[in-house]
C-alpha cells in the first residue's frame, strides 16, 4: 500500500513553534502543534509516493524514543487527509482530489456516480448545464425528457447546444454533446413534454432513476409531481427561478411530508381558478450566468445526495440573489400552515422527543457531552461565586444544576415539564424538591434569589411572559441566569468537519435542528425558536432587569467546533424593585 501527502492539501512548517500547518482556509485548517522533529523529516519524505511500509520502518524507532507510536500517527495523518492513499490517475482525478478534502472517500464517492441514474425532466437553459456537469462529473446515465425544439434564443443559456442544432430536438441534441465529452456516461431520451396526458410514459421512464431533477416549467408542474410521486419514491430536486431570484429545492420524494402536493396546492390551484390573469404573454425570465449559478449547485446536491444520501436543500429552497450573492433558506418543514401542528412536539403534551434526550443525559450528561465541557465550569463559577441562598431551576432537567448548589444553597426547587427528566434527578440524590409542570403555572409561597433559564426561553414562543413571571419570583435584588443557543451557531449551515458557515443570522422564528451525541451522530430533531441576542438582551433590559454579566463560553479541544464557532451565551441579570 503506497500513501503520498494529500496534493490538494498545502502544508506549511514553522520551524520556530515547531508547528504544522495544514489547509488555506477555516473550513480545512489543521494546526499540529508542538509536533515532534521526525514527523517534518516524515511529512517531507511523503512528497513522493511511498511504500506505507517503508515508512512505518524506518520512522518506528525515532517515533518510539520521542514516546509516540509511529501506526497512531499515520493513523491519524490518514484521518485528517494530510496524507492520503496512493491511486491511479484519471480524467477524474481533480474530483478526486475535491472529495478528498472535503473528507469524502474519493473511490466510494466516484463508485456511487457511476453506479447512478439521474433522471432530468427538462433540458433548457439549466437542465441541459445540469446535465453536462453531471456527465463530466462520471454520473453513469443520465435518463432526460423534453419536447421542444432548439431556439436560437436558447444559445444564450445552454451554451451545450449548437447554432448548427436549431431547430432540432433539445434531447436528441443534448445526447449527442453528451457523447462527444464522455463517451462513458450512457444517455437516454424522451422526446415529450411533462403533461397530464403523458405521466404514464414519465412514470415509466423515470422509474429506475435515483434521483431526478426537475427543470421543466408548465404552470402545473408541481401537481404533475405530487402525480408522479403516487407512483415512484423518488428524490426529486426543483432547479428554476423566482423572479428574478435563482432557485435550487426543495428536494423531496414521496415520503416527504409536507410534500410537493400540499406544499404546492395554492399555487396550483391560482394557476387554474379564482384569479383573472391580466398578463396573457408573461414569460419567465432566463439568464445565463444565473443558469449556470443555479445549475452548478443544483448538480453539486445531486451528487452530494449520491454519495452521502444529505443535501442542504432537502425541503428546503435555496434562494439566490443575482445582485448581491445574498442567499436565503426557505425551509417547507416550517411553513406558515404546519407551524402550529409543528410546534406541538414543544408541549409537555407530547414527550417523545425529550424523553429521548432525558435517556441521552441520564448517561452522558453529567460526564462526556458537550454542554458538561463547555458550560459547567463557567456556570458553576457564576452560581456558586454569588452565594444564592434561594434557587429556582425551571427546566432543570436531571438536575445538574441544582445538584452544584446543594448544600450551598438553603432552599432549591428544580422545574420540569419532562417527568423521565426529574425522576432521574431525583435518583441522583440530593436535598433538593423537584417538580413537575409547566413554569407559568408554577406558585410557591417562596420567593427566589436566583431563577435560572439553561437552554429554557428558545423552546417558548411567548418567552417575554417566562421573564416576567421570573421577575414576580424574585428577591430585592435577584438574579436571572439564562443559557441562550448561540445566535451564530444557531445560524449555521452545516455540522460537518471543525467549522461551519454562517447563514441568515437574522433570521428569527421556528427552527428544526438536530440534537447530537457523544459520538456526533444525530441523536434526534427538536424544534425552537431562533432569535438573536439583541431580541433577547431587549427583553430582559425593557422588563426592568440590568445586566451583569455575559459570556461565550469556548470548548478547550481546539478540534472540536465549539472551540471556533460559540454554541452558547450565558447571560446574568439583577433585578432591582
Amino acid at each position: 500500500m503506497r500513501i503520498q501527502l494529500n496534493r490538494a492539501l498545502p502544508l506549511t512548517y514553522d520551524k520556530s513553534n515547531k508547528k504544522i500547518v495544514a489547509g488555506q482556509t477555516f473550513h480545512d485548517l489543521i494546526e499540529i502543534d508542538d509536533s515532534p522533529d521526525f514527523l517534518y523529516e516524515l511529512l517531507t519524505d511523503l512528497n513522493v509516493e511511498t511504500e506505507l511500509s517503508i515508512i512505518l520502518n524506518k520512522y518506528k524507532i525515532v517515533a518510539e524514543e520521542s514516546s509516540y507510536d509511529i501506526n497512531e500517527i499515520i493513523e491519524n495523518l490518514l484521518e485528517e487527509k494530510i496524507i492520503i492513499h496512493v491511486w491511479q490517475p484519471d480524467r477524474y482525478d481533480r474530483h478526486r482530489l475535491f472529495f478528498e478534502l472535503s473528507k469524502d472517500n474519493h473511490e466510494t464517492t466516484m463508485s456511487a456516480l457511476s453506479l447512478a441514474t439521474v433522471g432530468i425532466m427538462g433540458t433548457g437553459g439549466i437542465g441541459s448545464n445540469v446535465a453536462i456537469l453531471l456527465a463530466a462529473a462520471g454520473v453513469g446515465k443520465l435518463k432526460i425528457s423534453d419536447g421542444d425544439l432548439i431556439e436560437e434564443s436558447n444559445l444564450t443559456r445552454a451554451t451545450i447546444f449548437k447554432e448548427d442544432q436549431i431547430g432540432s430536438l433539445k434531447v436528441a441534441s443534448l445526447k449527442e454533446n453528451i457523447s462527444e465529452r464522455n463517451k462513458i456516461c450512457g444517455v437516454e431520451v424522451l422526446p415529450l413534454l411533462l403533461n397530464e396526458e403523458n405521466m404514464d410514459k414519465f412514470n415509466a421512464f423515470f422509474s429506475e432513476c435515483d434521483i431526478i431533477v426537475l427543470s421543466a416549467d408548465p404552470n402545473n408542474v408541481f401537481e404533475l409531481i405530487s402525480i408522479f410521486h403516487d407512483n415512484n419514491n423518488i428524490p426529486i430536486v426543483n432547479a428554476g427561478y423566482l423572479g428574478r431570484l435563482g432557485l435550487i429545492g426543495p428536494m423531496m420524494d414521496a415520503t416527504s411530508n409536507p410534500g410537493f402536493k400540499e406544499l404546492f396546492t395554492r399555487d396550483c390551484e391560482e394557476n387554474r381558478t379564482g384569479k383573472i390573469l391580466i398578463n396573457r404573454r408573461y414569460q419567465a425570465p432566463s439568464y445565463g450566468p444565473l443558469n449556470y449559478m443555479v445549475s452548478s449547485i443544483c448538480s453539486h446536491e445531486v451528487i452530494r445526495y449520491l454519495a452521502t444520501r444529505k443535501s442542504c436543500v432537502w425541503q428546503k429552497r435555496l434562494l439566490i440573489n443575482p445582485d448581491t450573492y445574498e442567499t436565503l433558506f426557505y425551509d417547507y418543514k416550517i411553513t406558515e400552515d404546519n407551524i402550529e401542528m409543528k410546534c406541538d412536539t414543544l408541549k409537555p403534551g407530547d414527550e417523545t422527543v425529550f424523553n429521548k434526550i432525558a435517556g441521552y443525559y441520564r448517561e452522558h450528561r453529567d460526564t462526556s457531552s458537550t454542554n458538561k465541557t463547555v458550560l459547567d465550569k463557567s456556570v458553576a463559577r457564576i452560581l456558586i461565586e454569588n452565594k444564592y441562598n434561594s434557587v429556582l431551576d425551571v427546566g432543570c432537567g436531571i438536575g445538574t444544576y441544582c445538584r452544584m448548589l446543594d448544600g450551598k444553597s438553603s432552599y432549591i426547587v428544580g422545574l420540569d415539564i419532562n417527568s423521565s427528566m426529574l425522576s432521574t434527578a431525583r435518583e441522583l440524590g440530593g436535598s433538593i424538591e423537584y417538580s413537575n409542570g409547566e413554569f407559568m403555572n408554577y406558585h410557591d409561597n417562596h420567593s427566589f434569589d436566583l431563577v435560572i433559564f439553561s437552554l429554557v426561553l428558545d423552546h417558548v414562543e411567548n418567552f417575554v411572559d417566562y421573564i416576567l413571571k421570573a421577575k414576580s419570583l424574585l428577591h430585592k435584588g435577584g438574579s436571572i441566569v439564562c443559557i441562550i443557543p448561540n445566535p451564530v451557531k444557531d445560524s449555521c449551515l452545516s455540522n460537518e468537519g471543525k467549522y461551519m458557515e454562517v447563514t441568515n443570522y437574522f433570521h428569527e422564528g421556528v427552527q428544526r435542528k438536530n440534537r447530537y451525541d457523544v459520538n456526533d451522530e444525530i441523536l434526534c430533531e427538536v424544534l425552537s425558536f431562533k432569535r438573536t441576542l439583541p431580541t433577547y438582551l431587549n427583553a430582559f433590559l425593557t422588563s426592568g432587569f440590568t445586566l451583569h454579566y455575559i459570556e461565550e463560553p469556548r470548548h478547550p479541544d481546539s478540534n472540536h467546533r465549539a472551540h471556533h464557532i460559540p454554541y452558547f451565551t450565558i447571560l446574568e441579570f439583577r433585578y432591582e424593585h
